[in-house]
Parts: C-alpha cells; structure tokens; sequence
C-alpha cells in the first residue's frame, strides 16, 4: 500500500514529532548496529531505502528511462549473490509532484523496481522525511522480532531542485545529522547529475560523513552497481572485508 508523506505545513507545524523525541531521548542500545559473523540466514538483515526524484526535469536527456533502468540494475546485482539478496529489504520513496513510497520494504529475491515517469515538483525534503520513517519504523520491527540489523543505508537521487519549504528541508538535515554524524546509525548518499544543484543536496548532508556525489561521467546503472557493491561489503564481518568500493571507480566525483 503506498503512504503519502505530511504536508509542508504539517511538517512545520508540528517539527518536533513524538517520533522524534523518542529518538534523541533513546538509549545508546536503542540504535546499536549488530556485527556478527555471517552465514545465510534469516536473522541477518540489510535495510535499503532509494528515494529516487522523477520531477519534470528527468523529461531532459532520457533520464527517467536511465533512473528506471539503474533501479533494474540494483535488483539484479542484488540477487547476483543469493546470500545478499535473502538479507537485503529494498524500499523506494518517489518525488515528483508529491511524495509516496512507491515500494515498501520488499525482500531483494521478491524486489520488482518501480516503472516511474516524470512528475511535476521536487518535494526531496518530503521525500527524505519519509523515507527516515520507514527506515526507523522498519529496524524497530526487526530489533522485536530478534533480527539483527546492520547499518541502513539510504541513497537519494535528485538534481537537489527541491520545492519543500525551508523547513521540511530543515528538519530532514537536522534528521540525518543526527542518525548519521551523532548516532552513527545511518549510511546516507546524496547523488546527482552535473547539472545538479548541489547546494541544497549538501545540505541533507551536513554532519554526516559522506558528501554528495556527482555523476561526472557515470549513469543510473553505474551508481546502482556501486551501492550493490558497497552493501554487499558491508554485509560481511569486518576481517573479511574487501576495501570499500571508490566511487570514483564507477564515474562518481565527490563535491
């Protein structure tokens, strides 16, 4: 069932959420991230959330049909590893014209991509609200049912033109910032084309510690196939690790 986000007023209007308290207000545990030696099984979980901007200006240059192809190429580097694929949850907000969770959290080996078209205005601010929400919501259902959960990841495609007010862009930065400098929960990405406004993405991204990424001469699949990589990484204990994946590797500049 698809969810639409609060409004912008709503947002404002009530900023400091029940939600929200009780996430500065949770013990350390709370949001503890479980690294243990894994082998294939059902207790091990990857959470991914790819809020993808399908505004009207992926009407330029075929991108829709380049966001909608990168969305495939993750699905099926995915589940090019059935071990990855069985402890990988994938969910995808959309933004364009409003913001909805166009898929909600799907199993990698039961995951089908959105088939989007270009929309109308750019609620990004929205759009990362929401996908924070199912985020936490999910990890809290995980953690009571014994799951262990490792670090979400969160990957927001955008050309960074939002049209929130400044406030809903406000309380998404401060969110991030919070889960991903101070509690150091959450690996969130930030990626645009060249011609991006790269401002704005910057500032989702303040106090965490990944800026954005530009794709200098990478495409949807390029940036697709990097995330499949660096979750597939991160999904292994940590003297087993290979070394994180550059994303200048795959056409990817840091701003």
């Amino acid at each position: 069932m698809k969810r639409s986000h609060e409004s912008a007023q709503e947002a404002t209007e009530h900023e400091d959420t029940p939600k929200d308290e009780a996430i500065q207000k949770a013990e350390p545990q709370e949001y503890e991230v479980v690294e243990t030696q894994l082998t294939k099984r059902p207790d091990q979980r990857n959470i991914v959330v790819v809020v993808v901007d399908h505004s009207g200006s992926t009407r330029i240059n075929d991108r829709i049909r380049k966001i909608n192809n990168g969305l495939q190429v993750l699905t099926e580097e995915l589940r090019s590893d059935e071990r990855l694929a069985d402890e990988t949850e994938v969910a995808v907000v959309r933004c364009g014209g409003d913001a909805e969770v166009a898929v909600d959290f799907t199993r990698a080996t039961q995951f089908t991509p959105p088939n989007l078209s270009p929309g109308a205005s750019t609620p990004l601010g929205e759009a990362v609200n929401l996908s924070l929400d199912l985020i936490l919501g999910r990890y809290r259902d995980l953690r009571a049912d014994n799951v262990h959960t490792r670090s979400p990841f969160l990957y927001v495609l955008s050309d960074g033109n939002a049209t929130d007010d400044e406030a809903v862009v406000r309380k998404a930065s401060r969110r991030i910032r919070r889960l991903a400098g101070e509690e150091q929960f959450l690996n969130p990405f930030a990626i645009g084309p060249s011609d991006a406004n790269f401002m704005t993405l910057n500032r989702f991204m303040e106090g965490s510690p990944n800026n954005p990424l530009e794709m200098e001469s990478a495409d949807y699949a390029d940036v697709m196939k990097w995330a499949s990589k660096s979750i597939r990484i991160r999904s292994v204990p940590e003297t087993d690790r290979e070394r994180t994946p550059n994303p200048s590797d795959h056409g990817l500049k840091m701003v």
